[in-house]
């Protein structure tokens, strides 16, 4: 039985493609686009008319889809293609990567064509105005590991060319650690995305390893760095020893980690209080000023109030 995986229905633009398309009616996929088919711009339309957000491809073309999504990717500093355009691009590759992430590590041609992608990315984020807006309206609220990581990374690269952080191996290794830092929640037995408020005490002792449980996935990947190893261990730390699960001083961590842990925070934030995303910085400044640097929350608001493109 074959296996299908979402994909947002702006990532396709007209023209054709190498790849067969679905879209879900009740339990069932059918197919919407052929492999070989031209996409009309008039059809897409009509379907984002609908309502519709989503659609499928197998499993198996998963690899061609990538390669589309390349494409899309060298059109993100083009006049022609939309804000919306740009952001949906963005975001359904930095999906793909985190679904991707472990295998990553696998091969050095793997790591480099993930290394090309995140450079076209944060070349987008660090120059276009508004550029994460648009990644963030087109994500919407996590609704799982994966897109919450995908958030999660489009946030920190944002925030780091900000902050003057644009060593190549440095961004990258920031991207790794955010697009895999909660590897370790993939493994357990209850929703790792619902507020810890309604876990049981069991769940919320054994939530707090899963900065643990992700090094132990990773550590011994061929291209694993230990920069990447510590992002991910130490994504939960926060405020004056107020984290886990060390309770380590944010302030005595190095400038990616501070970043990191304040962009996944700021995800989860706006995932429990279902605000958007400029209203819910606003709030975490005045409600948890004192778990983050001052300045890294205000050149996130700075961001998050560019509209642009």
């Amino acid at each position: 039985m074959a296996s299908y995986i979402p994909i947002r229905i702006g990532t396709l633009v007209p023209g054709s493609v190498d790849f067969d398309v679905f879209v879900q009616v009740g339990e069932r996929h059918v197919h919407y686009i052929r492999l070989g088919d031209e996409i009309e711009g008039d059809r897409i339309k009509k379907l984002r008319e609908k309502g519709v957000k989503k659609m499928f491809i197998t499993e198996d073309s998963e690899p061609d889809y990538l390669n589309y999504l390349d494409r899309g990717l060298d059109q993100l500093g083009s006049a022609t293609a939309t804000k919306q355009e740009k952001g949906e691009v963005t975001q359904t590759t930095l999906q793909m990567e985190a679904r991707n992430a472990e295998k990553s590590f696998d091969s050095e041609k793997t790591y480099q064509r993930t290394e090309e992608r995140i450079s076209k990315i944060v070349d987008f984020l660090h120059n276009a105005e508004g550029a994460l807006s648009s990644v963030l309206d087109s994500s919407g609220f996590s609704e799982s590991v994966d897109q919450h990581a995908s958030n999660v990374a489009s946030i920190s690269l944002s925030l780091a060319t900000r902050l003057g952080v644009y060593d190549t191996d440095d961004l990258m290794a920031l991207a790794m650690g955010a697009l895999t830092h909660d590897i370790g929640k993939r493994d357990l037995t209850f929703d790792p995305l619902k507020p810890m408020s309604e876990m049981s005490s069991g769940e919320k002792e054994t939530y707090r390893k899963h900065p643990d449980f992700g090094v132990q996935v990773l550590a011994e990947k061929k291209l694993i760095t230990p920069r990447i190893l510590a992002l991910i261990a130490n994504h939960e730390e926060i405020g004056h020893g107020t984290g886990y699960p060390n309770r380590l001083v944010l302030k005595k961590q190095v400038l990616p980690c501070q970043i990191l842990n304040l962009c996944n925070h700021f995800d989860r934030y706006v995932m429990d209080s279902k605000l958007k995303p400029f209203d819910a910085i606003q709030k975490l400044r005045t409600e948890k000023q004192e778990l983050f640097d001052p300045t890294h929350m205000e050149a996130l608001e700075k961001i998050l109030s560019e509209k642009g493109i």
